[in-house]
């Protein structure tokens, strides 16, 4: 639903957050989300609360709130920080000042749905993509950086139910743990994929969480990740997209280059044979897998960091011109 127009002052507008974070012009956030954007993703969840009008915590001034909180840093970030702000931003309307304490504001941001700040962190990273000019770009491609981690989350019943902690902790020693897989923008560093599930379990490994984030890719993209993520049926379901792999070769797998059709010292072509169905994929989906897939291995130098040593590595990539995409090309990628 949308919100009544008699309530369209700026507290209760979503233009209220565009006015309060993008002061300068030129950014590409400022076509990327635009207010109208930030209506819909409210209306598509279906998320409608403080309809009355002499409430404070409308959703767009909620959302301001929420937002100031991660754009701090220590103390600044608590709630009765952001609540100080609310106060002041209302005052400077020549609004009354809302009550300092914090509860009300904590309720109505955890009216805030999961599915509607996704959506919003997703339209921004894709409105973001759209607009980049090509410099920003790798060799005119659009480059998503996958990997995966863990967190750790307040030791509620709640948390514990969804994410148990490991079995490796005595109960009441540890704390839930979630694995989450992100896909992130080389060009804009903005998360544009995002999947989180328990640490243990069926189905919860951050392949599978990869898995639910391949409609987040598009025909011509290029994904950059580590060794974990070097699988054959990862390779196929990207090439089937018409998205291109650049990883590590996993640990699994040995580099021989006096096999396969030589483009170079360190840099050769080698077909790799389908390996048995995974309990993860159906038989349908294991047979209109390829028999056999054609992948470069290229050897590398990674620039060494502070206080170690350059590292020479095989770069697994179905990137196989060797004249359009370089050895150099790959390394400086990777």
């Amino acid at each position: 639903m949308s919100f009544p127009p008699f309530r369209r002052s700026l507290p209760q507008r979503f233009l209220l957050v565009l006015t309060s974070f993008l002061q300068k012009s030129g950014l590409a956030f400022s076509d990327a989300l635009p207010e109208e954007a930030i209506q819909a993703a409210f209306d598509a969840e279906d998320v409608a609360f403080a309809q009355e009008e002499d409430d404070v915590y409308t959703p767009a001034l909620t959302l301001w709130a929420f937002l100031s909180q991660s754009l701090f840093k220590e103390e600044q970030r608590s709630c009765l920080a952001a609540v100080s702000r609310v106060v002041a931003l209302l005052v400077g309307l020549g609004r009354p000042a809302c009550s300092s304490n914090t509860s009300t504001y904590c309720r109505a941001r955890r009216k805030l749905p999961e599915s509607v700040l996704r959506r919003l962190v997703y339209e921004t990273a894709d409105g973001c993509e759209r607009v980049v000019s090509d410099g920003w770009l790798w060799k005119e491609r659009h480059v998503q950086l996958l990997d995966g981690t863990t967190v750790s989350m307040p030791d509620t019943p709640a948390n514990q139910e969804a994410y148990p902690q490991t079995s490796s902790q005595e109960e009441g020693l540890g704390f839930p743990i979630a694995r989450m897989v992100v896909l992130l923008s080389l060009a804009t560093a903005m998360v544009s994929g995002l999947a989180i599930g328990p640490y243990s379990g069926k189905e919860t490994g951050e392949m599978a969480l990869f898995r639910q984030l391949l409609d987040r890719l598009h025909s011509g993209d290029v994904v950059l990740a580590d060794r974990y993520f070097c699988s054959y049926f990862m390779i196929c379901l990207l090439r089937e997209r018409n998205v291109d792999v650049v990883t590590r070769l996993h640990q699994s797998r040995t580099a021989d280059f006096r096999r396969g059709k030589r483009l170079a010292a360190g840099d050769h072509l080698v077909e790799w044979q389908r390996p048995d169905r995974p309990e993860w994929m159906d038989q349908a989906t294991y047979e209109r897998m390829p028999a056999s897939i054609q992948v470069r291995e290229v050897e590398v130098k990674v620039p060494p960091g502070k206080g170690f040593r350059a590292d020479v590595v095989v770069v697994v990539t179905t990137l196989t011109d060797a004249r359009k995409d370089t050895r150099d090309d790959l390394a400086q990628l990777y």
